[in-house]
């Protein structure tokens, strides 16, 4: 009777070690199916050049974002390829037309196609030629520019500017009592600008840019 005893209690014992074990199993089955998924998230870095610019981190565009410009596209393609082929800068560009016909995708696209940087600014907040030379300055390699509202741009910035897209060249006079004149070298920058009212840009300003890009609506 004793032994059947001690045999009855060993069977009890075994059952609630194997109940613990199922338990232990069974919470970690819970906090691997409620345990929060991790996700991560990539935030794109941006460098600004300098007041009133920023380089554009952006999803590669290319001509075929440009929906509804045909013309612009078949002579954006000639100037891309003929600008590879022969190792020359490319001509700066205008854009014209109303909101939301593609003037900012042609910037993306040509910094794209052109292995080029992409900084971009806005001609109500570039005034005076001595914000544009400090940005102008501030790049440090060839590189797209692009203005947005490029016919709200101050005079004085619009003469700086001028000279940059005729001769790679930047006028700067040091400061103090003995100040002198001298001439900077930035690198080769391609402009591109976009307007709604191509009719109030300076003539000699328009006269810088090799192509005129108009959109139309469609």
């Amino acid at each position: 009777v004793i032994n059947a005893q001690k045999l009855k209690i060993t069977e009890i014992q075994g059952e609630r070690e194997e109940l613990k074990t199922e338990n232990v199993a069974l919470r970690g089955d819970v906090e691997v199916l409620t345990a929060p998924q991790n996700i991560m998230v990539t935030v794109p870095d941006t460098d600004s050049v300098s007041e009133g610019s920023d380089e554009v981190m952006s999803e590669r565009k290319d001509l075929n974002d440009l929906v509804g410009q045909t013309e612009v596209v078949s002579r954006l393609r000639v100037i891309i390829a003929g600008t590879a082929l022969r190792g020359v800068p490319c001509p700066h560009i205008l854009c014209t037309g109303g909101f939301g016909l593609g003037k900012s995708t042609i910037s993306k696209v040509m910094s794209a196609e052109l292995g080029l940087p992409l900084h971009q600014i806005n001609g109500p907040l570039m005034k005076t030629g001595e914000k544009m030379t400090n940005l102008l300055l501030g790049i440090q390699e060839p590189s797209i520019l692009f203005i947005e509202e490029c016919h709200r741009l101050g005079p004085a910035a619009v003469e700086c500017l001028f000279q940059a897209m005729t001769d790679d060249e930047i006028s700067v006079t040091t400061d103090g009592s003995n100040s002198v004149a001298m001439t900077r070298k930035p690198p080769h920058i391609t402009v591109v600008a976009a307007t709604t009212n191509p009719g109030a840009l300076n003539g000699a300003f328009r006269s810088r840019f090799g192509y005129v890009a108009n959109l139309r609506p469609y």
